[in-house]
């Protein structure tokens, strides 16, 4: 990446000829631009140091109000590694089983209709019943040992929500001081496990996130229902006191960029209405499948195909030239328009007569660029085309 092509990129997004760019962390380094607006991540591909540094080029002007989305990997959620834990249990058991020469359990029957016959399990059922009543009788005098601790206990508590969405209040205040002290010591012990040069240098598996980045992910599951309290505990900013006066004495309220001001909106789970637009789409429901673009046999070219492919050559040169100038079709050819994999493609479809319409050469080539050239691609094609394969070709 050229600093032109980087310093173009970033006018056209300070001007709001370009919505938004897909980059990678060298193209943000020194950006400042004070009015973005949303900013996203995609995967937990960092740890949070980075996350924060990334989200924090948002709304650099504190006058105005972003937001900053995390789309994670399914494999960091609680629930997906508890189904990953349980299937590698299950897998354990049976390579113990298998070494103690312990056979397989028995495939069960089936009836005529294709359900299991359970008439077997349901006397072996009644007859462990029978037998258990009494050990049952005797369990029930046992007084119940609770298995958490009285501080556990009061963070698993559920202590409900407000109705108002709009209140910027963590969640966090909701929990006794007693038991949030007591997890926010034992979440920051965890989270100094890790040395800030093993993030760094990314020692961790791919497969493993730091303790403040699950915290973050899976607040749901966590006795603190607020995204931004992992933070709090991991940069203690609940310990730290602003240097905004010392800043710039002169000034009554101090620097205006160091002090810390509380935030007008703090995550989804304490202020849900502000991202019900992000909501999950539900998983289930696919957009209706395509058909497949065409099989195309080997062929003998001849001299339509030839001109056919010399003019969609000199469309796509003038195309470049027109939309990036003389010397980038220099160096990087005329592929910007259309690339060399759709350029041949369309050729061997136009020589089997596949393409016909504008749906037709969406299908055969998924070429972004069919709704601005779809015109000019269809005249080339019934201009050069050879009309006499038009009976020999295959239906669709």
């Amino acid at each position: 990446m050229s600093a032109e092509f980087r310093d173009d990129e970033s006018m056209k997004l300070k001007e709001g000829e370009t919505w938004g760019l897909c980059c990678i962390e060298s193209f943000g380094m020194g950006m400042d631009l004070p009015d973005i607006k949303l900013i996203i991540q995609w995967r937990a591909s960092c740890d949070l140091c980075t996350l924060w540094q990334r989200f924090g080029r948002a709304v650099r002007d504190l006058k105005l109000q972003g937001q900053a989305l995390f789309l994670v990997e399914s494999k960091y959620f609680g629930a997906a590694k508890k189904a990953k834990a349980a299937a590698a249990a299950e897998l354990k058991r049976k390579a113990v089983e298998r070494e103690a020469g312990k056979a397989p359990p028995k495939k069960r029957a089936r009836t005529s209709k294709g359900a299991r016959d359970t008439s077997k399990e349901v006397t072996k059922e009644r007859e462990m019943v029978i037998e258990g009543q009494s050990s049952e009788q005797d369990a029930d005098d046992v007084a119940h040992v609770p298995s958490t601790t009285d501080a556990e206990a009061a963070m698993s508590t559920p202590t409900g929500s407000s109705n108002d969405n709009s209140n910027p209040v963590s969640n966090e205040s909701q929990l006794d001081d007693a038991a949030r002290q007591l997890f926010e010591a034992e979440r920051r012990t965890e989270y100094e496990k890790i040395p800030r040069v093993d993030r760094k240098r990314g020692i961790q598996k791919v497969e493993e996130i730091e303790p403040a980045l699950d915290d973050m992910i899976n607040t749901k599951d966590r006795p603190v229902q607020c995204s931004r309290w992992p933070l709090v505990v991991y940069f203690r900013q609940n310990k730290n006191s602003s240097d905004h006066l010392a800043c710039q004495p002169e000034s009554p309220n101090g620097c205006s960029r160091c002090i810390i001001l509380p935030p007008l909106v703090c995550c989804e789970l304490c202020n849900p209405r502000l991202f019900e637009e992000f909501a999950q789409s539900d998983p289930k429901v696919r957009p209706k499948r395509t058909r497949n673009c065409s099989t195309i046999q080997d062929y003998t070219v001849g001299p339509y195909d030839m001109e056919l492919r010399n003019a969609l050559n000199e469309f796509r040169e003038k195309e470049t030239i027109r939309k990036f100038g003389l010397s980038r079709l220099k160096n990087s050819g005329p592929g910007l328009i259309m690339p060399d994999a759709v350029f041949k493609w369309i050729v061997n479809c136009a020589h089997m007569q596949k393409i016909g319409n504008k749906d037709d050469l969406q299908i055969e080539t998924r070429w972004s660029r069919v709704e601005s050239f779809a015109d000019n691609i269809l005249a080339l094609i019934k201009t050069h085309c050879d009309p006499s394969i038009a009976s020999k070709a295959p239906k669709q």
